[in-house]
Protein backbone atom coordinates (compact mmCIF):
# COMPACT_ATOMS: atom_id res chain seq x y z
CA UNK A 1 0.00 0.00 0.00
CA UNK A 2 1.29 3.38 -0.55
CA UNK A 3 0.29 4.76 2.75
CA UNK A 4 0.83 4.22 6.26
CA UNK A 5 -2.32 2.03 7.76
CA UNK A 6 -1.99 3.80 11.02
CA UNK A 7 -1.62 7.03 9.84
CA UNK A 8 -5.58 8.04 10.89
CA UNK A 9 -6.24 5.82 13.42
CA UNK A 10 -8.34 2.96 13.84
CA UNK A 11 -11.66 2.38 12.16
CA UNK A 12 -14.48 -0.89 13.09
CA UNK A 13 -16.54 -1.50 10.28
CA UNK A 14 -19.31 -4.11 11.87
CA UNK A 15 -21.28 -4.98 8.63
CA UNK A 16 -19.10 -5.39 6.38
CA UNK A 17 -21.09 -6.69 2.97
CA UNK A 18 -18.93 -6.29 -0.47
CA UNK A 19 -17.03 -3.81 1.52
CA UNK A 20 -17.24 -0.36 -0.24
CA UNK A 21 -17.20 1.13 3.50
CA UNK A 22 -13.93 -0.71 4.57
CA UNK A 23 -12.65 0.75 0.70
CA UNK A 24 -13.20 4.12 1.73
CA UNK A 25 -11.80 4.14 5.45
CA UNK A 26 -8.70 2.29 4.03
CA UNK A 27 -8.27 5.09 1.28
CA UNK A 28 -8.28 7.55 3.60
CA UNK A 29 -5.50 6.00 5.55
CA UNK A 30 -7.19 4.19 8.33
CA UNK A 31 -6.63 0.66 9.90
CA UNK A 32 -9.87 -1.02 9.58
CA UNK A 33 -11.14 -3.58 11.52
CA UNK A 34 -13.57 -5.52 9.11
CA UNK A 35 -16.51 -7.60 10.91
CA UNK A 36 -18.68 -10.32 8.86
CA UNK A 37 -20.91 -12.60 9.75
CA UNK A 38 -21.50 -14.15 5.72
CA UNK A 39 -18.76 -16.86 5.29
CA UNK A 40 -19.54 -16.42 1.41
CA UNK A 41 -19.12 -12.59 1.86
CA UNK A 42 -15.79 -13.37 3.78
CA UNK A 43 -14.43 -15.08 1.29
CA UNK A 44 -15.18 -12.24 -1.27
CA UNK A 45 -13.26 -9.56 0.90
CA UNK A 46 -10.43 -11.78 1.47
CA UNK A 47 -9.71 -11.86 -2.04
CA UNK A 48 -10.64 -7.74 -2.65
CA UNK A 49 -8.28 -7.17 0.26
CA UNK A 50 -5.53 -9.63 0.00
CA UNK A 51 -3.43 -6.65 -0.05
CA UNK A 52 -4.46 -4.98 2.76
CA UNK A 53 -4.73 -7.94 4.81
CA UNK A 54 -1.36 -9.24 3.62
CA UNK A 55 0.05 -5.24 4.91
CA UNK A 56 -2.00 -5.34 7.85
CA UNK A 57 -3.92 -2.47 7.15
CA UNK A 58 -7.28 -4.46 7.53
CA UNK A 59 -8.10 -7.17 9.52
CA UNK A 60 -11.32 -10.19 8.53
CA UNK A 61 -13.40 -11.38 11.56
CA UNK A 62 -15.53 -13.71 10.34
CA UNK A 63 -18.42 -13.36 13.54
CA UNK A 64 -21.82 -12.21 14.00
CA UNK A 65 -21.88 -8.90 16.07
CA UNK A 66 -23.62 -9.25 19.36
CA UNK A 67 -23.95 -8.44 23.24
CA UNK A 68 -22.14 -11.38 23.95
CA UNK A 69 -18.91 -13.53 22.80
CA UNK A 70 -18.32 -16.76 21.52
CA UNK A 71 -22.25 -17.67 21.53
CA UNK A 72 -23.42 -19.83 17.85
CA UNK A 73 -26.20 -18.43 16.55
CA UNK A 74 -27.99 -18.77 13.07
CA UNK A 75 -26.86 -16.38 10.87
CA UNK A 76 -29.16 -16.21 7.64
CA UNK A 77 -27.35 -15.73 4.09
CA UNK A 78 -29.78 -14.37 1.29
CA UNK A 79 -28.38 -15.32 -1.90
CA UNK A 80 -30.55 -12.60 -4.11
CA UNK A 81 -30.00 -9.74 -1.78
CA UNK A 82 -26.76 -10.10 0.46
CA UNK A 83 -27.60 -6.81 2.16
CA UNK A 84 -30.53 -7.98 4.00
CA UNK A 85 -28.34 -11.25 5.25
CA UNK A 86 -28.96 -11.10 9.28
CA UNK A 87 -29.22 -13.23 12.42
CA UNK A 88 -33.29 -13.30 11.74
CA UNK A 89 -35.16 -13.74 8.34
CA UNK A 90 -37.29 -11.09 6.76
CA UNK A 91 -40.61 -12.36 6.91
CA UNK A 92 -41.73 -11.32 3.25
CA UNK A 93 -43.27 -13.88 1.12
CA UNK A 94 -40.54 -12.79 -2.13
CA UNK A 95 -37.60 -13.06 -0.13
CA UNK A 96 -38.43 -15.80 2.61
CA UNK A 97 -37.38 -18.91 0.06
CA UNK A 98 -33.89 -17.29 -0.86
CA UNK A 99 -32.10 -17.83 3.00
CA UNK A 100 -29.25 -20.64 3.30
CA UNK A 101 -28.72 -20.71 7.16
CA UNK A 102 -25.34 -20.87 8.37
CA UNK A 103 -23.67 -21.20 11.94
CA UNK A 104 -21.28 -18.96 13.39
CA UNK A 105 -20.19 -17.56 16.68
CA UNK A 106 -20.95 -14.07 17.68
CA UNK A 107 -18.61 -11.59 18.94
CA UNK A 108 -19.12 -8.54 21.55
CA UNK A 109 -17.92 -5.02 22.09
CA UNK A 110 -15.61 -5.88 24.49
CA UNK A 111 -14.23 -8.23 23.53
CA UNK A 112 -13.08 -6.34 20.45
CA UNK A 113 -12.07 -3.71 22.37
CA UNK A 114 -9.84 -5.70 24.68
CA UNK A 115 -8.36 -7.05 21.37
CA UNK A 116 -8.09 -4.34 18.67
CA UNK A 117 -8.44 -1.53 20.77
CA UNK A 118 -10.96 1.67 20.95
CA UNK A 119 -11.53 3.21 16.90
CA UNK A 120 -12.01 6.66 16.50
CA UNK A 121 -14.97 5.63 14.14
CA UNK A 122 -17.31 2.45 14.93
CA UNK A 123 -20.19 1.71 12.27
CA UNK A 124 -22.59 -0.58 12.47
CA UNK A 125 -25.19 -1.80 10.04
CA UNK A 126 -26.41 -5.51 10.77
CA UNK A 127 -29.72 -5.19 9.64
CA UNK A 128 -31.73 -4.42 12.62
CA UNK A 129 -29.62 -6.07 15.59
CA UNK A 130 -27.87 -3.06 16.22
CA UNK A 131 -29.87 -2.20 19.49
CA UNK A 132 -28.31 -5.82 20.66
CA UNK A 133 -24.58 -4.62 20.04
CA UNK A 134 -25.05 -1.49 21.43
CA UNK A 135 -26.24 -2.97 25.24
CA UNK A 136 -23.38 -4.94 24.99
CA UNK A 137 -21.37 -1.36 25.33
CA UNK A 138 -22.83 -0.18 28.37
CA UNK A 139 -20.92 0.39 30.90
CA UNK A 140 -17.79 0.19 28.88
CA UNK A 141 -15.80 3.02 30.30
CA UNK A 142 -13.87 3.41 26.97
CA UNK A 143 -16.04 4.36 23.47
CA UNK A 144 -15.45 5.64 20.17
CA UNK A 145 -15.53 9.42 19.79
CA UNK A 146 -17.98 8.97 17.03
CA UNK A 147 -20.72 5.62 16.04
CA UNK A 148 -23.12 5.23 13.08
CA UNK A 149 -26.05 3.03 13.65
CA UNK A 150 -28.79 1.97 10.86
CA UNK A 151 -31.88 2.75 12.23
CA UNK A 152 -34.96 0.99 11.56
CA UNK A 153 -36.41 1.83 14.89
CA UNK A 154 -35.40 4.40 17.74
CA UNK A 155 -33.83 2.20 20.16
CA UNK A 156 -30.49 2.23 18.73
CA UNK A 157 -31.12 6.53 19.63
CA UNK A 158 -32.07 5.97 22.56
CA UNK A 159 -28.88 3.63 23.53
CA UNK A 160 -26.28 5.87 22.36
CA UNK A 161 -28.22 8.72 24.51
CA UNK A 162 -27.48 6.30 27.36
CA UNK A 163 -23.95 5.34 26.42
CA UNK A 164 -22.94 9.33 26.79
CA UNK A 165 -23.56 10.91 22.84
CA UNK A 166 -25.07 13.88 22.83
CA UNK A 167 -24.51 15.36 19.54
CA UNK A 168 -26.83 13.66 16.36
CA UNK A 169 -27.07 13.74 12.78
CA UNK A 170 -29.33 11.85 10.72
CA UNK A 171 -28.32 10.74 7.28
CA UNK A 172 -30.56 9.51 4.39
CA UNK A 173 -29.28 6.71 3.29
CA UNK A 174 -30.59 6.74 0.08
CA UNK A 175 -31.17 10.75 -1.00
CA UNK A 176 -31.64 11.18 -4.54
CA UNK A 177 -28.39 13.50 -4.54
CA UNK A 178 -26.53 10.81 -2.94
CA UNK A 179 -23.78 11.72 0.16
CA UNK A 180 -22.23 14.81 0.20
CA UNK A 181 -18.45 14.70 0.67
CA UNK A 182 -17.09 17.91 2.47
CA UNK A 183 -15.08 20.81 0.43
CA UNK A 184 -12.71 20.03 2.86
CA UNK A 185 -12.09 16.70 3.83
CA UNK A 186 -11.13 16.62 8.04
CA UNK A 187 -11.06 12.18 8.42
CA UNK A 188 -8.02 11.50 7.26
CA UNK A 189 -6.70 11.42 3.52
CA UNK A 190 -8.94 13.10 1.41
CA UNK A 191 -10.41 10.42 -1.36
CA UNK A 192 -12.19 11.96 -4.39
CA UNK A 193 -14.88 9.92 -5.74
CA UNK A 194 -15.28 6.74 -3.69
CA UNK A 195 -17.88 4.43 -4.09
CA UNK A 196 -20.86 5.01 -1.92
CA UNK A 197 -22.65 2.45 -3.54
CA UNK A 198 -24.10 -0.10 -0.77
CA UNK A 199 -21.98 2.07 1.72
CA UNK A 200 -22.64 4.24 4.68
CA UNK A 201 -20.81 7.00 3.67
CA UNK A 202 -19.03 10.15 5.06
CA UNK A 203 -18.08 9.70 8.96
CA UNK A 204 -16.65 11.77 11.97
CA UNK A 205 -16.12 15.07 11.17
CA UNK A 206 -16.99 15.08 7.98
CA UNK A 207 -20.13 14.97 9.07
CA UNK A 208 -20.50 16.95 12.24
CA UNK A 209 -17.40 19.61 10.88
CA UNK A 210 -20.17 22.05 9.55
CA UNK A 211 -21.15 22.75 13.47
CA UNK A 212 -25.08 21.59 12.70
CA UNK A 213 -25.59 19.08 14.91
CA UNK A 214 -29.21 17.94 17.20
CA UNK A 215 -29.19 17.29 20.16
CA UNK A 216 -31.38 14.17 21.73
CA UNK A 217 -34.79 15.46 21.89
CA UNK A 218 -34.20 16.90 18.07
CA UNK A 219 -33.35 13.67 17.03
CA UNK A 220 -36.11 11.85 18.84
CA UNK A 221 -38.36 14.31 16.69
CA UNK A 222 -36.27 14.25 13.35
CA UNK A 223 -36.63 10.58 13.34
CA UNK A 224 -40.32 10.02 14.06
CA UNK A 225 -40.41 13.15 11.30
CA UNK A 226 -39.10 10.61 8.54
CA UNK A 227 -41.37 7.94 9.28
CA UNK A 228 -43.34 8.42 6.31
CA UNK A 229 -40.40 7.90 3.89
CA UNK A 230 -39.11 4.72 5.47
CA UNK A 231 -41.31 2.91 2.44
CA UNK A 232 -38.84 4.43 -0.35
CA UNK A 233 -35.48 4.78 2.19
CA UNK A 234 -33.95 4.46 5.50
CA UNK A 235 -31.40 6.10 7.44
CA UNK A 236 -28.65 5.94 9.60
CA UNK A 237 -27.58 8.30 12.88
CA UNK A 238 -24.16 9.58 13.43
CA UNK A 239 -23.23 10.56 17.45
CA UNK A 240 -20.46 12.46 18.34
CA UNK A 241 -18.85 12.17 22.00
CA UNK A 242 -16.00 14.44 21.63
CA UNK A 243 -13.51 13.21 24.03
Amino acid sequence: MAIDPAYAGLVIDIGVSEGNDSAFYLAKGFRVIAVEADPRSCARLRQRFAAEIAAGALQLLPFAAADTFGQPVNFYVHQVHQGISALAKQDLPYLINDYIEERVLTIDWKTLMAQQGVPRYLKIDIEGHEAAFLRGMLGSAALPEFISVECHLLEPVELLHALGYRRFRLIDQNAPEGFALPARQIEGVPVAAPDFQHASGPFGLDVFGDGIWLDYTEMRQAWEAVLPRRASTWFDCHAWRPN
